[in-house]
């Protein structure tokens, strides 16, 4: 009699010790709240300052976990509601799904249109700059290429890594002084067969004053990429996914494409351009991402006009600092006057 009572007191605490967990468990609430203030400021990622956005005065802002059984799972994706300061308004019941994947993105780019009908005599209101009528003299064909240097990771353009010399890549050339500091035309103009280990060297190819060229960026990553052309705007013709071939240019807008100076490649995907190198110079070609801009996704063009005219470049100032290989060298030749 004595053990069947206390076999009988021993499940009654079981039961009671289940119904206090069960009781826990339904009164904990299983949505979390969060209050953020999201704000602009300038931080400096990698040396130089840039507007970033901080929430609640921080960057990068507060990370986000959630448990489950005591497993702690990393949040991918989320929502959110914004609100204007002061206001209290809950959201739509009836708001839309956000679009999946990025392909809606990748329409949306190539819907931007320049507006021909505004600004402009009739009837010819593109002017008389028909960039869809030039003839394409060269075609550099660009693959985004990643590999790990000496156990650290970089980037860069046709198994090229761009690495900055001492002595700047411009500089060098005004003085006529290259050797020992680059080489030219190291990238070719397609990207190499077989993917082999990348190249740490400074990346500087060359172009024929006033030619039109066909510049095709391709993305093999799994992230968007940006790119940008600092030394003229060009003409962003085309994107589409997968590899670039040269079929797709019967898709490209030759009409009323927008003119810019930088342009976004989707995740395997490709972008197309065209540009007039008619602005003398050094151009510089790299990812607006500054990740990948800072371990090596760039490369020069050496755009050299044979007129040597002050019409097409000035001359170096007298006082200009100097660094490197041409410390302490005479000025070269200036450029003669326009005539």
């Amino acid at each position: 009699m004595a053990t069947t009572t206390r076999v009988a007191a021993a499940a009654t605490g079981v039961l009671l010790v289940l119904s206090a967990l069960a009781t826990l468990a339904r009164a904990e609430d299983p949505y979390l709240f969060f209050e953020w203030k999201v704000t602009y400021g300038t931080k400096s990622l990698l040396g130089v300052p840039q507007k970033v956005i901080l929430i609640n005065g921080e960057f990068p802002g507060p990370r986000i976990n959630c448990s489950s059984n005591n497993n702690i799972v990393d949040a991918k994706s989320a929502s959110a509601v914004i609100r204007y300061a002061g206001s209290s308004a809950p959201p739509s019941p009836n708001m839309t799904e956000p679009p999946a994947g990025w392909a809606w993105s990748i329409n949306q780019a190539r819907s931007f249109r320049w507006n021909l009908t505004a600004s402009a005599a009739r009837p010819n209101p593109q002017g008389s700059y028909h960039y869809g009528q030039i003839n394409i003299t060269r075609t550099i064909k660009v693959m985004v290429s990643r590999g790990h240097i000496d156990g650290k990771l970089r980037y860069g353009f046709n198994g090229i890594s761009h690495r900055d010399p001492e002595t700047p890549v411009k500089l060098a050339e005004y003085f006529n002084a290259t050797d020992g500091v680059f080489s030219y035309n190291q990238m070719g103009d397609v990207p190499p067969a077989v993917n082999g280990p990348l190249h740490v060297i400074p990346n500087v190819i060359t172009a024929e004053f006033r030619t039109f060229i066909e510049i095709v960026f391709e993305n093999p990553e799994k992230s968007i990429d940006s790119l940008h052309v600092d030394g003229y705007a060009f003409f962003g013709v085309g994107m589409g996914p997968g590899k670039w071939s040269p079929e797709v240019r019967k898709t490209y807008n030759l009409l009323d494409t927008v003119s810019r100076h930088t342009i976004q490649v989707y995740p395997r995907s490709w972008t197309a351009i065209m540009l007039t190198f008619d602005n003398a110079g050094m151009w510089s070609v790299h990812s607006n991402i500054w990740e990948r801009y800072y371990l090596g996704e760039q490369f020069y063009i050496s755009v050299v006009s044979p007129a040597r005219s002050l019409r097409d470049e000035y001359n170096m100032p007298d006082n200009a600092l100097r660094c490197g290989k041409v410390v302490g060298l005479p000025l070269p030749p200036s450029y003669a006057p326009a005539r």
